[in-house]
């Protein structure tokens, strides 16, 4: 039974268009992949009371001087409201900046940092993207494939976590 529980996950990006949106669908398609149901938002949309319908996230956002974006940093200022009841879900961060070195990890820190607060387990990769999949303009091949795979990740791991909480072996 573990493995055909329904897994819900949010994507959510700051300024939801062009490369940020990209890398957003893209992900939301590997946690399809896994088998989870995704919803794709512009964050300014998403409020802090409806983080708790989801089992997972995937927070994503250009950087503002090294930090996300101030839609994003708006959503995690109001989900104190929030706070204690999203431990134990699963986030991970993406991004995507101008040119090398624009911020873009720090802006995926900063996003990992806000979700640790909240008592939630974080993940990024061994294989590059350490805090999350950044890409340098448009996205290429490469970071769409790294996407793919995180939003996977993120399903799967969501399924674990959410089965253990309700005592259930994962298969």
């Amino acid at each position: 039974m573990g493995d055909t529980m329904e897994i819900r996950i949010l994507v959510a990006s700051a300024r939801h268009a062009g490369a940020i949106k990209t890398m957003a669908e893209e992900l939301a398609e590997g946690v399809r992949i896994a088998g989870g149901m995704v919803d794709v938002a512009d964050v300014a949309a998403v409020r802090a009371a409806n983080l708790l319908d989801y089992h997972g996230y995937a927070f994503g956002s250009p950087p503002q001087y090294g930090m996300p974006a101030a839609t994003m940093a708006k959503l995690f200022d109001d989900s104190v409201m929030v706070h204690g009841r999203l431990a134990g879900r699963v986030a991970t961060a993406f991004s995507c900046e101008r040119h090398a070195g624009g911020g873009g990890e720090s802006a995926c820190l900063s996003i990992l940092a806000s979700c640790m607060v909240h008592g939630m387990m974080v993940f990024g990769s061994a294989q590059g993207g350490h805090y999350g999949p950044v890409a340098t303009g448009e996205p290429d091949d490469a970071c769409l494939r790294q996407c793919r795979a995180q939003g996977e990740r993120l399903a799967t791991m969501a399924r674990v976590l959410a089965c253990a909480r309700r005592g259930e072996a994962f298969a």
